[in-house]
């Protein structure tokens, strides 16, 4: 797979992740379960490298550069997790510190149920 679609699969795994994680808060929200989603910003990983296109290798360290540290990136999940004033808030979508929207498809109610059911499908043993 080239830069363009490792970038593309990457995107679309996110907005499974995404979709399923909506569905998921409105099946378990009855039970106390809280589940958000978060894009922390683009973070120095190695994910970075494996999508930078070929032509773009040399600068590598120059885009690592202007990136989120690891640090800075895990910090918008961290708060997700343990901030008490988001104890009871489920099924939204930050971009790093900020409730955002995701992608329009992710609120689609045919949408999150086909991929609810094929996720079911991928994790439960025949």
């Amino acid at each position: 797979m080239g830069g363009g679609e490792l970038t593309a699969a990457y995107a679309r795994a996110k907005l499974l992740a995404t979709i399923c994680g909506y569905e998921f808060a409105d099946r378990w929200r009855d039970q106390g379960v809280t589940v958000n989603a978060v894009h922390p910003g683009i973070v120095s990983t190695g994910i970075v490298d494996d999508i930078t296109p070929v032509v773009l290798a040399p600068f590598r360290s120059l885009i690592h550069r202007r990136l989120l540290t690891p640090e800075q990136g895990a910090s918008a999940a961290l708060r997700l997790a343990t901030d008490p004033s988001l104890t009871v808030v489920t099924g939204r979508y930050y971009v790093r510190d900020q409730e955002a929207r995701s992608p329009e498809v992710s609120y689609d109610p045919a949408t999150r149920a086909a991929a609810w059911r094929l996720s079911l499908d991928w994790v439960t043993p025949e």
